[in-house]
């Protein structure tokens, strides 16, 4: 009897490695919106954390959402468990952890540096990730469950 391909579960790095790349397009994509506000734009604090954060949170609700709904269908998760948010979440948590322990002591020497905002809006974005993936998640799992009461078919 052979197997198929589509018959295997993908490789438990898929989830992590879509909400990487949703990182990526949701941090590039605050940078180039905040570039495109102000040229000369290099700190977190030039253009304003309100012009920032409605960025960040605009792109973040469309994007991480998304990548958590395509990795539960491309990994075949038919009600998601807390290890799944663990699971696609370990990069995320891994840049917050970074960012606490490096940059957070050092905000004063290197706060005004183009790298430093560069993490910056990373880690926030980071932040919105796992927020966004455990509510996701939730939402999934919740409407992968039959209500209470509700009888089997």
């Amino acid at each position: 009897m052979s197997v198929s391909v589509r018959d295997e579960r993908l490789a438990p790095w898929a989830g992590g490695a879509l909400l990487a790349v949703a990182l990526l397009l949701v941090s590039g994509g605050t940078m180039a919106y905040m570039m495109a506000i102000d040229p000369t734009y290099h700190t977190w604090r030039a253009v304003g954390d309100i012009d920032a954060a409605g960025a960040l949170l605009t792109l973040g609700a469309a994007a991480f959402p998304a990548a958590t709904a395509l990795a539960c269908r491309l990994e075949r998760c038919a009600v998601p468990r807390l290890l799944d948010h663990l699971r696609h979440c370990a990069i995320l948590y891994f840049l917050l952890v970074a960012y606490v322990l490096f940059l957070l002591p050092a905000r004063h020497e290197h706060g005004g540096s183009l790298g430093f905002a560069v993490f910056t809006v990373s880690a926030a974005g980071a932040l919105i990730g796992i927020a966004a993936n455990a509510l996701t998640l939730a939402w999934l799992a919740r409407r992968a469950r039959p209500a209470y009461g509700a009888r089997a078919a």
